[in-house]
């Protein structure tokens, strides 16, 4: 394999994985809720908790949860996955 080759291969832009922007957007949410900074909880037990936690951090979590699920759901090879219509 030349040297050509190895660049193309490690410049090209790789397929990011499924449903990544809601989870980063909900790691972002979850990082500057009052749970995690004032109390000093994991995410996880934000999530499980609920106390200090905005609604919008909810709302992406559920967003996360469709999106993973129709990852799996042979419907969605036909419909498209969950996270490409919530970016718009």
């Amino acid at each position: 394999m030349s040297c050509d080759a190895l660049s193309d291969y490690f410049s090209a832009e790789r397929k990011r994985p499924p449903c990544e922007n809601i989870r980063k957007k909900l790691k972002d949410c979850l990082y500057f809720s009052d749970c995690y900074t004032r109390d000093k909880k994991s995410m996880r037990e934000c999530l499980e908790g609920g106390e200090g936690v905005p609604d919008e951090c909810r709302h992406l979590a559920q967003q996360l949860y469709l999106c993973k699920r129709s990852v799996f759901d042979p419907r969605f090879r036909i419909q498209g996955r969950k996270d490409e219509f919530t970016d718009k």
